[in-house]
């Protein structure tokens, strides 16, 4: 309903082993956040073979995580 752009980055991707229904929540919890805080701009998924298997980012032009809030991330 928002109208943001989503641009997909994820060209000739190997297989990997990993539990698909996992995956498909952790890429849906961070597209949903990317939208939920995104009001205007667009948000880039990326996808990218490393020697371990595939670095997955979702980054986004919203307002982002408030510095005193990024030492709860971790936890």
């Amino acid at each position: 309903n928002k109208n943001i752009p989503i641009m997909i980055d994820a060209e000739n991707l190997p297989d990997i082993e990993a539990d698909a229904r996992a995956l498909k929540q952790m890429v849906s919890n961070l597209l949903s956040n990317a939208v939920k805080f995104t009001d205007k701009g667009m948000i880039v998924v990326q996808a990218r073979p490393t020697d371990r298997g595939i670095v997955i980012r979702v980054a986004d032009t919203g307002c982002g995580i408030p510095p005193e809030h990024m030492k709860d991330l971790a936890t």
